[in-house]
């Protein structure tokens, strides 16, 4: 199955609705715990640094200017809407980590993956089924990563 920008960029924002959520309901002093199904919504979290359209600002018509950063704009309008309504103060914080995540982010190349497979099962003798990437955005480091920190701090 091909990556699909706008399948990607929707369940981050329906991910970060739900994590802003029961963040403002815990603030209001209600007890408030994300479902089942909402846990299986966060988890599907992945962060934005597929979506380079991201560091497109939202109200300069001249930089839109490929089919799929179009077709992305109403996603990306949104994401703004929600952290301007949902963060407040701290909206250009968030704003300012996924961008930086955009033109940082690190994602393993499926030869280095299948590499270090074959190296370990000549080691061990076995072949891996599973591997834990420490680069995957719900790995090691979630703080380095205010979204992802959020997000799992809901799981």
């Amino acid at each position: 199955m091909a990556f699909n920008h706008r399948t990607h960029l929707a369940a981050n924002l329906e991910a970060l609705r739900i994590a802003f959520r029961i963040d403002q309901q815990q603030k209001a002093g209600l007890q408030s715990e994300a479902s089942a199904e909402e846990r299986t919504i966060l988890s599907a979290y992945s962060g934005f640094g597929a979506l380079k359209a991201v560091l497109l600002p939202v109200q300069d018509d001249r930089l839109w200017t490929t089919t799929l950063d179009n077709q992305l704009r109403p996603g990306i309008q949104q994401l703004h809407e929600l952290l301007n309504e949902a963060a407040e103060d701290r909206a250009e914080d968030y704003i300012s980590g996924i961008r930086n995540n955009v033109l940082s982010g690190f994602y393993t190349p499926p030869q280095l993956v299948e590499q270090v497979g074959k190296e370990l099962a000549n080691v061990l003798g076995t072949t891996p089924v599973q591997y834990l990437d420490p680069s995957a955005g719900t790995g090691i480091f979630p703080q380095g990563n205010i979204f992802t920190k959020k997000i799992l701090q809901r799981l």
